[in-house]
């Protein structure tokens, strides 16, 4: 027994001990010069068995997404997003790691938890633009079969590399069109492993779960485009009637800043997901088209340069001095244009989102003239973080600039410190422009040494 057992573990794991059956005389040893490779492939499997591989994940899909060629999809594509997600300004696609999967039966609390505190935040401040956000998630069983792709692909890589001098022509042979094998396993799974898809409604996470999956990735992104669009209708190509009604964007009086109009889609969660800005511009252009609204174009509503109504015309979506106006008939011919002014439309707000500063808010009427208390004053004062000063000027400079004011007075204040350990030159040429430019504006321009 003994003698047996002993025979079994040599040939186990004697990698050069080879046998042979020998008739009735039971098997025959010997050892050679080459070894088993079957016996190599099981050895090396052993220690990998309990190997997540989730980094390799997470970059095996980077590189699928560097490689994808321009297709249907008009989202952008991001890997791994850290909690420090900066915004996203249109369509986004976040790809989750492996340590994001969405369990089978079990709880979906911490999950849904952490798309939310990506949906709100980006770090530590509020997220604006909510509703530009789509997770791919991994399911449990597809990241399984992925992890077993990768152990097998890892056990035969390690054998060609550490046994490929000692291995004849027809074992490497062998190796190489199993290794070839496991690789394409791996492309094959890393699409099925991807297979749910989630986005924030209102208040709370919807899910959605592929039935099926393409084995090329750029594919199978392509066929998840397919999925919201045409059969979830979660992306809107082209803004409809319906959803313009819906939202709020036929007004009855007043007028919708244009710009305010395409925001609102991309942030406020309870509206459809827009695949791009014309999306919004080019439904407006039918519906004027269509005379469920008027176009115009002038600084202020009420005193708009020009109207269109009856017609498709081209809407820019970054365009300044556009408005969304209630449908009207061609007046005679000398007739002044004139916009109801007595209660501008905003757009739809849902609760526990904050409103754009110069946005107002759908649904709640906005006199003409003030009736609380009268102002005298206003002075604004506070830090602006670098990545929100594009928004001073939406939110204070143009609206002040167009407001009837008997002064106006804006200043700036930078205070900018180096660090100790690479300070800044008197000769650096930013510094240079920056004392070019301050005199230019008459800024007043102080350096501490």
């Amino acid at each position: 027994n003994y003698t047996d057992g002993a025979l079994l573990l040599l040939e186990e794991r004697g990698f050069f001990l080879h046998t042979a059956s020998a008739g009735m005389l039971g098997k025959r040893y010997w050892f050679g010069t080459k070894p088993t490779l079957n016996k190599l492939i099981v050895q090396y499997r052993q220690p990998l068995q309990r190997e997540e591989f989730d980094l390799e994940i997470v970059q095996k899909i980077e590189q699928q997404v560097k490689a994808l060629k321009p297709g249907i999809a008009t989202w952008r594509v991001l890997v791994d997003p850290q909690t420090d997600l900066p915004e996203q300004k249109s369509l986004t696609l976040l790809i989750m790691p492996p340590s994001f999967v969405l369990p089978d039966n079990g709880d979906r609390q911490v999950i849904e938890k952490k798309i939310m505190t990506l949906s709100q935040k980006c770090g530590t401040r509020e997220r604006q633009f909510r509703n530009t956000l789509i997770f791919l998630v991994p399911s449990p069983r597809g990241l399984n079969r992925l992890r077993q792709a990768l152990r097998e692909l890892a056990a035969l890589e390690a054998v060609q590399r550490d046994y490929k001098s000692q291995l004849d022509a027809e074992q490497l042979e062998d190796l190489a069109e199993r290794i070839k094998t496991a690789r394409m396993n791996v492309d094959d799974t890393l699409s099925s492993a991807y297979t749910n898809v989630a986005r924030v409604e209102g208040h709370k996470v919807v899910w959605l779960t592929l039935n099926d999956a393409k084995k090329d990735f750029g594919e199978h992104l392509n066929w998840v485009w397919k999925q919201l669009v045409e059969e979830e209708e979660w992306i809107l190509r082209r803004v409809g009637s319906v959803t313009l009604q819906r939202v709020g964007l036929i007004p009855s009086e007043g007028g919708i800043r244009l710009a305010d109009a395409i925001d609102a889609f991309l942030r406020y969660t309870d509206k459809p997901m827009i695949a791009s800005r014309e999306a919004v511009t080019q439904g407006l252009s039918q519906a004027c088209k269509d005379r469920l609204i008027g176009i115009g174009r002038g600084l202020k509503v009420d005193s708009l340069q020009k109207r269109w109504c009856g017609e498709a015309i081209p809407l820019d979506p970054n365009e300044e001095g556009v408005w969304i106006i209630p449908p009207f008939t061609e007046e005679p011919v000398g007739a002044l244009p004139s916009v109801s002014t007595d209660q501008p439309v905003g757009l739809g707000v849902p609760s526990g989102q904050a409103p754009s500063p110069t946005m107002p808010v759908f649904g709640q009427a906005v006199p003409a003239t003030p009736k609380g208390k009268a102002i005298k004053k206003i002075i604004i004062r506070g830090a602006v973080p670098p990545e929100s000063w594009a928004d001073l000027f939406r939110s204070f400079v143009s609206p002040a600039a167009r407001m009837r004011l008997k002064h106006l007075r804006l200043g700036i204040e930078f205070e900018m410190e180096s660090l100790a350990e690479q300070p800044l030159s008197e000769d650096d040429p930013t510094i240079k422009a920056m004392k070019e430019s301050a005199q230019q504006l008459a800024l007043d321009l102080k350096i501490e040494e």
